[in-house]
């Protein structure tokens, strides 16, 4: 009991203190707007929706949740002759133990693709992402270390920390690039690179110039046809803020089921580890324009003891269609996997 009590008050603390990390996902393809801004618009069809729900050591008694919607979509398809521009909104909200600390963003991405060649087989995107967030904390929730004492806390006792405002608001931008190469008809790989905040905005809850440190993104990601039922997508992602640094390896396979000629559906599965702190595992299905998805992370890090291995369970649903078809139609490049 002590010792889970240790840990909740080192992750208020640093929540406070340290730089502030931000969310992170297992399905992290199913969120492109927190990996790069390049890769709105990025996929077969005209318009994209989704949202997501993870919620992270819920075994610790204060979890870490994260919600998110979002949607994109192609425009200039037209006009581009062939190249496209993207844009698309995504609000998150996370909310981090049990001081209640609240970090909510809304931004907005804008991005342009590229076809080089005459083939047509390589692609190169940029984008740009702009909003704001707000970072609050609830007082009323608030508890420290120095209040614990006699096997509870005492929030009589003065906390000796210096919070002179529970909120601050802020404007944020991040831009990214990506790339696209379809080898052949079996096979395509999509890679990029990204950076987040770029203008360091202030995050302070103290009065105390507290700049959000930059993160950097590298992903990569491929499509291999196994049959024509069968596909198998491995990919990579690494982030890096501030001190802290994440690597994900995931392996998606997505088997197509038919019929009667006619009804069919996609399952899929996932196994993946986020090195050093968690394995995971998932399922989900794809029918028609719909797709669903759960994953569920097995915590390996040092927190084992408070977690007793449990790590978090997360659920996404993305909606794609083409609801402006148009005259000219885009080459389908389906590189980028969407877990």
């Amino acid at each position: 009991m002590k010792f889970r009590i240790h840990i909740i008050c080192w992750l208020i603390l640093s929540t406070i203190h340290a730089g502030a990390q931000d969310i992170h996902l297992t399905q992290f393809l199913n969120g492109p707007g927190v990996i790069n801004p390049a890769l709105t618009g990025n996929f077969t069809g005209n318009i994209r929706s989704g949202l997501h729900y993870r919620s992270q050591w819920y075994t610790v008694n204060a979890p870490y949740v994260t919600s998110m919607i979002w949607a994109d979509g192609k425009v200039f398809e037209e006009r581009f002759h062939g190249d496209y521009a993207g844009i698309g909104l995504y609000i998150a909200n996370d909310r981090s133990g049990a001081a209640s600390l609240n970090y909510l963003q809304m931004m907005t991405s804008g991005s342009y693709h590229k076809f080089i060649g005459p083939d047509k087989k390589n692609k190169l995107s940029a984008g740009i992402q702009i909003g704001f967030f707000q970072k609050s904390l609830d007082p009323s929730k608030t508890t420290f270390a120095n209040q614990y004492l006699n096997g509870t806390f005492d929030t009589g006792i003065p906390s000796g920390e210096n919070i002179s405002d529970f909120s601050i608001s802020n404007f944020d931008m991040q831009a990214g690039l990506a790339y696209t190469h379809q080898m052949n008809e079996q096979l395509s790989v999509e890679g990029g690179l990204s950076a987040y905040h770029l203008n360091r905005p202030d995050q302070s809850l103290t009065g105390i110039q507290d700049a959000l440190s930059r993160r950097y993104v590298f992903h990569v990601s491929s499509e291999i046809a196994q049959s024509s039922d069968l596909n198998i997508k491995p990919s990579l992602l690494y982030m890096s803020q501030n001190e802290a640094s994440q690597m994900n390896v995931t392996l998606l396979a997505e088997k197509k089921l038919t019929f009667d000629n006619h009804y069919s559906y996609t399952l899929l599965a996932s196994a993946g580890t986020r090195l050093g702190d968690s394995y995971f595992l998932g399922a989900g299905i794809r029918y028609g324009k719909w797709q669903g998805m759960a994953t569920y992370d097995f915590n390996t890090s040092e927190l084992v003891q408070a977690t007793n291995y449990q790590g978090a369970f997360e659920f996404s649903i993305i909606y794609t269609d083409r609801l402006v078809p148009g005259s000219r139609s885009i080459p389908s490049r389906r590189a980028c996997p969407r877990m």
